[in-house]
């Protein structure tokens, strides 16, 4: 009898296991493809790992930023990985409890180009500046955008060829997604990176605020992922992607 029971309790709790759609946008090292055509990634191994650790799986799609969180808007998608806090976002969204990666967000000019960032915001006016569509800005270029002639782009790739054909003067932009490209583009000696970092900004698990049944599974996530974070194999995650200043 003990034997049946036991039966019983393993295929109860194999029916419970579920598999969850996320989405993300591609992001180097982040959630990217490999030449073989498979998604990796800190958010990707992270995800995979975290949801295995609570009995589930995961799958994770990417589509350009605007589109995935719309996919988590009308229910296409259970949530979407990576997002930086806005207060735009904030009102709609809601936001995992703990961050998964922290990431800078830095401006660039052309190599020729005499400007010196130091910080003010207000240095920028009258200036063009491209940014990626959808991807969030620190309030305070939220604040001076009423001055400034800004051009909006699906892709970092966009923004730095706008920048290096003088079509914009400065580009604001995730400092790890840039780095991938200057190769690729080959525009080291094109393009300089100003100091300060405009701001440092986490990412985070995001989910709509108007799907109380997915309550349960947050909880869950945010559980979990706090104790990847006590037992430091998020802080390894990061260390494997480059995403830690450690």
């Amino acid at each position: 009898m003990s034997g049946l029971i036991m039966f019983g309790v393993l295929v109860s709790s194999a029916v419970k296991a579920e598999t969850y759609t996320f989405v993300s946008t591609h992001f180097p090292q982040l959630a990217d493809v490999d030449e073989n055509g498979e998604l990796h990634g800190l958010a990707i191994e992270l995800a995979n790992e975290l949801f295995q650790n609570i009995g589930h799986e995961v799958n994770i799609e990417l589509y350009p930023r605007r589109r995935a969180l719309q996919m988590v808007l009308d229910g296409s998608a259970v949530g979407l990985i990576g997002p930086s806090k806005t207060v735009e976002r904030e009102q709609i969204f809601r936001f995992g409890a703990y961050p998964i990666f922290n990431n800078s967000q830095i401006f660039y000019v052309r190599t020729d180009d005499p400007f010196e960032w130091n910080g003010d915001y207000a240095t920028l006016k009258g200036r063009t500046v491209a940014i990626v569509l959808g991807w969030g800005v620190p309030k305070e270029f939220e604040a001076i955008a009423p001055s400034l002639s800004i051009e909006q782009v699906e892709t970092t790739k966009q923004q730095f060829l706008m920048l290096t054909t003088a079509r914009v003067d400065i580009l604001l932009t995730s400092n790890h997604d840039a780095a991938a490209l200057f190769n690729e583009l080959n525009i080291s000696r094109k393009v300089r990176r100003l100091q300060p970092s405009a701001v440092n900004t986490p990412g985070y698990f995001v989910f709509a605020k108007d799907r109380p049944e997915l309550e349960p599974l947050i909880d869950k996530i945010d559980e979990e992922l706090k104790n990847m974070i006590d037992i430091g194999r998020v802080d390894e995650l990061q260390k494997k992607y480059g995403f830690s200043d450690k």
